[in-house]
């Protein structure tokens, strides 16, 4: 008895082409230019959100269109390092308000991204990161780990 689903042996190119949508990989050539180019034109917005002084405009600016199924990991690392922006520049009393003016989906792709960063804890800061977790799972409860956890877009 196997544990396997699927047959890795009777896998055929078009039965990768099937998996890798299912899996959301962009295969698609100049992918990668593209979400470079999208990538710049978000960060120079958040930027100046974050100037302002607007968290909120600068978070939710900063988690639209998130980078998902690159196989180069730059531009996530890129993202990433843009949401840690944001959210060291907020005060963590403010944390709260914020993540409630957010839409469910948006609380989300902010979890992805936290998640994301809690595995690389040699570039961004745990704490902080453990905090604003707490306070996502205080606004939104459990459910929201849930559908972290079971969906297939990945950064």
């Amino acid at each position: 008895m196997s544990f396997r689903k699927l047959d890795v042996s009777t896998i055929t190119e078009e039965k990768q082409i099937l998996l890798d949508r299912i899996t959301q990989v962009n295969t698609e050539p100049g992918a990668n230019e593209e979400a470079e180019r999208k990538f710049q034109s978000k960060s120079s917005q958040v930027r100046a959100f974050i100037t302002k002084g607007n968290a909120l405009e600068a978070l939710a600016q900063a988690i639209s269109e998130p980078p998902y199924g690159l196989k180069d990991s730059s531009i996530p690392d890129k993202s990433a390092q843009l949401v840690m922006d944001v959210l060291a520049s907020s005060r963590s009393q403010d944390a709260v308000s914020i993540i409630g003016d957010l839409a469910e989906n948006q609380r989300v792709v902010l979890l992805k991204y936290i998640y994301y960063m809690m595995a690389r804890p040699a570039y961004f800061n745990c704490s902080m990161l453990l905090s604003w977790h707490e306070k996502i799972v205080q606004v939104s409860g459990i459910g929201s780990i849930c559908r972290v956890l079971s969906d297939r877009h990945t950064l």
